[in-house]
């Protein structure tokens, strides 16, 4: 289970997204009545693949929503921007591949608004339908 300071989730021991790696921190529990299926204690690469298809397809409707909705002949027309998903702690999960030369700074850029925008204990404090923009030089681009 994942604390993520908004919300909960639930993924299996081991699962690798992007550079993302997590480790099992209490052992599985059997299958009750609340809670039918027991936890997996292996990687699925089944799985695995299923989500890697689904942050990149995320990613990618990202950018056909930006250049559709876009005024700028940059965005519009020469497509010169980059969509990708990051986790809470500014690493790469899956990109676009739209432009990218934006990605090589884009993690510090994401690392730049997190702690901006952080609680006292280091924790994201934005939530569902935040929104950031981000043009400073010095913190990534």
């Amino acid at each position: 289970m994942l604390d993520e300071g908004r919300g909960f989730g639930v993924v299996s021991a081991g699962r690798v997204a992007g550079d993302l790696v997590l480790e099992r921190m209490s052992p599985a529990t059997p299958p009750t009545k609340e809670f039918p299926v027991a936890v997996a204690t292996a990687p699925d690469p089944i799985r695995l693949e299923i989500f890697d298809r689904l942050f990149m397809a995320i990613a990618e409707e990202m950018g056909v929503v930006l250049a559709n909705t876009a005024h700028s002949v940059n965005i519009k027309e020469r497509l010169d921007f980059s969509c990708a998903i990051f986790d809470a702690n500014a690493r790469l999960v899956a990109n676009a591949p739209h432009m990218p030369v934006h990605l090589g700074s884009m993690d510090e850029t994401v690392a730049a608004v997190v702690r901006a925008h952080s609680d006292q204990n280091g924790r994201p404090a934005f939530g569902p339908g935040d929104a950031f923009v981000h043009n400073a030089p010095y913190n990534g681009g």
